[in-house]
């Protein structure tokens, strides 16, 4: 007798088994049994038991069933309801005839399954070459193919009671085994290039000199922080527990079932945190996820934006389609009217993937994003009095960094009127030297903006100089006024970069 060996088992993959699972199928998969086909070789006309003994701890879920295909006939004569079925119940004394069961205290529970099978009763029972007995069976405690080392196999021995009759030796099959399908999954941040805020944009916009994908700037009005790879191994047939269902995102309709079959997952999400989204919330501002694929590109936008966070509701095509891709990047683009806003920390990010299948651990990973900051330097008093009002303001501003640079301004007034245009050249255009201070006054800022404004007045100053000092005082007109400082703001620190 010889047997089925196509291959060497059925390939798992190895994330199914963080517990003990039936197979094939469970909960989430539709299946019914694993099978083996043991082919006749030869003449068999006496009664003889099939003992099948699965190795590595595995047991039979259920009582495995035996079935045999009669090559006289063409047909599944030993079937059922095949031709033969009342000389077999009359020779097993059951009904009906077939499928075999196991021997009592054999099956299932078992990591052995003992069958008799009643060749030598009757002529029309007789086994020749091309008859085949066909193993349906399913397997428990399978935790061993979490190791993809490891594999499960089956021992198959012939045994007759007549004395002289030569049987085939003890022989194993490997009938299930695993493999990682999951190649690589982390999120990560880009890493190289110089993508800033420009500061001289009034940090509404990017700036940077390399829009090569492998940095983070592409444009003025759009960055990439993050990184997303979700591989799967496609390179031999992964399978889910059912058997035959490739391990993949992707849901495909089975024959004869309406439930998809595939990786199933529920309430997936990408979270970031502490983000740079301020200038993302209007369009044609957007928070996406950048899928380069065969067929082009997809974007992804976030189901949920504020200034500072953003959140994706990943679905199984989402999922699909970030595990096929080419390159899936993380990007935010800005209205480019809105100033893009900078976090202490780095953005960091959460992608929780939710298996519907209890026996797969859910998948988190976590990592911080690139932080963009400015190319530069920008410092805001946020009370300035006119020459008119009853305050006087001295402004002074120290260039603490090891290169000279030019300041520009904005100012506006209490009712958000822009008095002096961004980007208006401060102190005639002059540079500032390294640790040289400079000083302005409500006179000078009346000289730019042509003249005089009533009430408060925010003053923005901006430089591309790496770092800047700023020291606000502000005194009653009154001899003898005490002096106030200002310039720690509302912020808590006079300049940011």
């Amino acid at each position: 007798m010889s047997y089925d060996r196509s291959s060497d088992g059925i390939i798992y993959a190895a994330e199914l088994f963080d517990a003990s699972r039936i197979l094939p199928g469970d909960s989430v998969y539709d299946a019914d049994y694993m099978s083996t086909i043991y082919m006749v070789d030869g003449t068999i006309t006496n009664n003889f038991n099939m003992t099948f003994t699965l190795t590595n701890g595995a047991t039979f879920a259920d009582d495995p069933l035996l079935g045999i295909d009669d090559s006289r006939t063409g047909t599944e004569a030993w079937s059922i309801s095949g031709t033969h079925s009342s000389t077999i119940s009359q020779a097993t004394g059951t009904s009906p005839a077939l499928p075999l069961k196991p021997k009592s205290g054999t099956g299932s529970g078992k990591n052995t399954a003992v069958f008799e099978i009643p060749a030598g009763e009757h002529n029309d029972l007789n086994l020749q070459t091309g008859d085949k007995l066909l193993l349906l069976y399913n397997l428990n405690n399978t935790k061993v193919l979490s190791d993809p080392k490891q594999t499960i196999e089956m021992e198959v021995k012939l045994e007759t009671a007549l004395e002289g009759i030569r049987v085939n030796p003890t022989q194993k099959i490997t009938i299930a085994r695993s493999k990682q399908a999951t190649v690589t999954w982390k999120v990560s941040a880009v890493e190289g290039g110089n993508s800033r805020i420009s500061v001289l944009d009034e940090s509404k916009e990017f700036s940077g000199d390399d829009s090569s994908t492998r940095f983070s700037f592409i444009d003025s009005h759009e960055v990439q922080i993050g990184l997303i790879s979700l591989k799967i191994d496609f390179t031999v047939p992964i399978l889910l527990a059912d058997g035959f269902s490739y391990f993949s995102f992707k849901l495909n309709p089975k024959m004869g079932y309406s439930s998809g079959v595939g990786v199933k997952t529920s309430n997936s999400t990408l979270v970031i945190k502490n983000g740079q989204f301020a200038a993302s919330q209007t369009l044609p501002g957007k928070v996406f996820i950048h899928v380069k694929h065969s067929n082009g590109i997809t974007e992804l936008a976030a189901s949920h934006l504020t200034e500072t966070s953003a959140t994706w509701e990943l679905t199984n095509d989402d999922l699909d389609l970030i595990s096929k891709a080419e390159e899936v990047t993380i990007r935010i683009r800005v209205d480019g009217k809105t100033p893009i806003n900078v976090p202490d920390k780095p953005p960091h990010a959460t992608l929780m993937i939710d298996f519907d299948d209890t026996g797969m651990t859910d998948i988190t990973l976590e990592s911080d994003l690139a932080l963009i900051k400015r190319n530069g330097t920008i410092c805001t008093v946020y009370n300035v009095p006119g020459t008119a009002a009853s305050e006087a303001i001295s402004i002074r501003i120290t260039n603490d960094s090891p290169i000279s640079g030019k300041l520009t301004g904005l100012l506006f007034d209490m009712d958000g009127q822009e008095l002096i245009p961004a980007g208006t050249d401060m102190l005639d255009g002059e540079l500032i030297k390294p640790n040289e201070t400079k000083r302005l006054t409500a006179a000078d800022l009346e000289e730019l903006s042509g003249g005089p404004w009533t009430g408060r007045a925010l003053l923005t100053i901006s430089s591309a100089l790496p770092k800047l000092g700023m020291f606000a005082l502000l005194r009653s007109k009154i001899p003898g006024a005490p002096l106030t400082n200002l310039s720690v703001g509302a912020t808590g620190r006079s300049c940011e970069n």
